[in-house]
């Protein structure tokens, strides 16, 4: 995916030169393709923040265009411990490094009180929520053009519909888990026997 999209990218004016492709964390499988106008940093984590930041202010390569993919740090919703450090002044400069960086594209999957949700974001068009309605069957239930949707918001909206799990009382969300753990027990393994 990461070099379908460099392919596209580097046609762009502006954007091309050639790429050098660097292991950055092996542990963490952090790895970056570097050149003059262009960088990408794949799985950045927050112990690579730093070698970001010095991309960020290398003066030589001032216009580059920088793009982060699948950064595996959170930015503290439910954390008990940050990423980025355990002091206050740590975690708010990191945050504000990374805010600095516009978002283009966040897919999350999250399961709410039983129903399967997907936070869709797409710039210019701003969140999508969307919610399992059938085997591969999706429904919108909420767009956003600016703010992303709060995690309340989005569950007060499912308990409204009356199609969703949110909407039934505890012993129907009781007895329907149940049986997704029976039928999920009773399908074989898969993968290499």
């Amino acid at each position: 995916m990461v070099e379908s999209l460099l392919k596209q990218l580097k046609v762009l004016p502006g954007l091309e030169g050639p790429l050098k492709a660097e292991l950055w964390d092996e542990a963490d499988a952090v790895g970056a393709w570097l050149g003059e106008n262009i960088a990408l940093v794949l799985f950045p984590t927050a112990e690579t923040l730093p070698r970001i930041r010095a991309l960020t202010e290398d003066k030589s390569c001032s216009n580059r265009l920088i793009i982060l993919v699948n950064p595996q740090w959170t930015t503290g919703r439910g954390q008990v411990i940050s990423d980025f450090g355990i002091f206050p002044w740590q975690q708010k400069n990191s945050k504000d490094f990374i805010s600095s960086f516009q978002t283009t594209y966040t897919v999350q999957n999250q399961r709410l009180s039983g129903d399967y949700c997907t936070w869709l974001y797409t710039y210019p068009q701003g969140w999508q929520i969307n919610v399992v309605i059938g085997p591969g069957e999706w429904k919108c239930i909420l767009q956003s053009p600016e703010e992303r949707p709060s995690y309340q918001q989005v569950q007060s909206l499912l308990r409204s519909l009356p199609w969703t799990m949110s909407s039934k009382g505890l012993a129907d969300r009781i007895m329907a888990e149940a049986e997704f753990n029976r039928k999920t027990a009773q399908r074989p393994p898969s993968g290499p026997s």
